[in-house]
């Protein structure tokens, strides 16, 4: 295909799509694990199909995908990941938001909320009185998603 053909038409996919990748949201790193966390978004134009988010663990020293989750909707935010091995990431669809938490070595899901709306930031983990916390927003009625515009916080588990 000559370099400057105009895209276009049922037979052009581009993919990952405008919105596909690793977007705008952050990764995050363990020292424990040794392990990168990746959410990102498989969106082709001209597919046919939902967006899919994929949010996976990389070792950055060998470049192996260690573990990954598939889900519907958009991985677009970014992750953060504990020292006690926990590592959070949401999903954005006309569906549902889900904030995820993944057991951060083997990639075994620990726990989901459905949030109601998309997950469209990146969770942040603070302390209080010696309390873990993590929270995250929720929202995105601009976007053509279902509405919310929530933040939510959950503590953690004591150890």
């Amino acid at each position: 295909m000559p370099m400057f053909t105009q895209l276009g038409g049922p037979k052009h996919i581009r993919a990952p799509g405008t919105e596909g990748g690793a977007n705008y949201g952050p990764i995050s790193f363990s020292p424990v694990t040794g392990y990168l966390y990746v959410n990102a978004v498989d969106a082709p134009s001209s597919a046919g199909r939902p967006a899919k988010g994929y949010f996976s663990a990389y070792d950055p020293k060998t470049g192996e995908l260690a573990w990954q989750k598939i889900f519907d909707g958009w991985g677009q935010a970014g992750s953060v990941v504990t020292a006690g091995g926990i590592v959070f990431a949401g999903s954005g669809s006309n569906t549902a938001g889900y904030f995820f938490a993944f057991d951060a070595k083997t990639g075994d899901l620990l726990w989901k909320f459905n949030t109601g709306a998309g997950v469209f930031g990146t969770p942040s983990i603070y302390m209080v009185n010696g309390e873990q916390f993590v929270t995250v927003a929720s929202g995105g009625g601009e976007r053509g998603r279902r509405g919310g515009d929530l933040i939510l916080s959950f503590a953690l588990p004591k150890p």
